[in-house]
């Protein structure tokens, strides 16, 4: 017993709740605002909180599930796109990311230190892909040094967060519409009467619940959190942080 509830809480450890339900969270924000529209919060129900907290945990876990998978292949498509992890190219002698007095400095700390010896200009220019090896296996090892800084940590949760969330990107569009028609159908099923009739419209809009103007809220305003941010290029900008961020531990190993 004891074991499984090490592993229940281990499975919320700070990069599954940063990385994955936190998207998940956002993904599933309009139609969780949906739900929680519908319970009457001016009387403390127990069955209302239970019914909403099951419901709402039940969406996220799922989300962030498929959140873990989605990211997984956003991921694989991306290196498919960069040819080599970022960690990888600014190694490179030839990638001007980093100056070449720090650059320098790095590779002849890792020939010491690591059980790797740096590709010189020369040799990376005659066997390019040999290098790259040398590189990649280096962050490999350079990664398991340095996997407790928390620095490293917070770079690494906010490239999971944006790859989860574009994993999700599809999903959270389609449950802002989903919520969206919903709406729309509520209202058309509420309001009997003309649409040109303002002074009933008027009314109307009064009597509706405020939790269902804020979902209206959420669902119109989170595609643009969507589409402005969530994208490649923050994708590979996080990724490139990470990558500055585990070459500069280099110093502490």
């Amino acid at each position: 017993f004891q074991l499984k509830m090490k592993d229940l809480f281990g499975y919320f450890d700070e990069y599954t709740l940063k990385a994955r339900f936190l998207p998940a969270c956002i993904a599933g924000l309009p139609l969780l605002a949906l739900i929680a529209s519908y319970f009457d919060w001016n009387k403390f129900l127990i069955s209302n909180v239970i019914v909403g907290v099951l419901i709402g945990f039940l969406m996220v876990f799922l989300l962030s599930n498929v959140a873990r998978y989605m990211g997984k292949k956003v991921e694989k498509n991306s290196l498919v796109d960069w040819k080599v992890l970022p960690s990888t190219e600014l190694m490179r002698h030839s990638d001007n990311s980093l100056n070449k007095v720090k650059k320098d400095k790095i590779h002849e700390l890792l020939t010491q230190k690591s059980p790797f010896t740096m590709p010189s200009p020369q040799e990376e220019i005659a066997d390019p892909n040999m290098a790259d090896n040398v590189y990649s296996e280096t962050m490999t090892w350079l990664r398991g040094k340095t996997r407790d800084e928390k620095i490293l940590l917070n770079e690494n949760i906010t490239y999971g967060f944006m790859r989860n969330s574009l994993g999700l990107k599809w999903i959270a569009l389609l449950i802002c519409l989903i919520s969206f028609i919903i709406l729309v159908a509520l209202f058309f099923l509420n309001y009997e009467s003309s649409l040109k009739d303002f002074h009933q419209l008027g009314i109307f809009i009064k009597k509706v619940k405020m939790a269902l103007w804020l979902t209206l809220v959420v669902s119109l305003l989170m595609p643009l959190y969507w589409s402005l941010i969530i994208n490649k290029n923050n994708l590979r900008r996080a990724a490139i942080n990470y990558a500055k961020t585990l070459i500069d531990l280099t110093y502490k190993v």
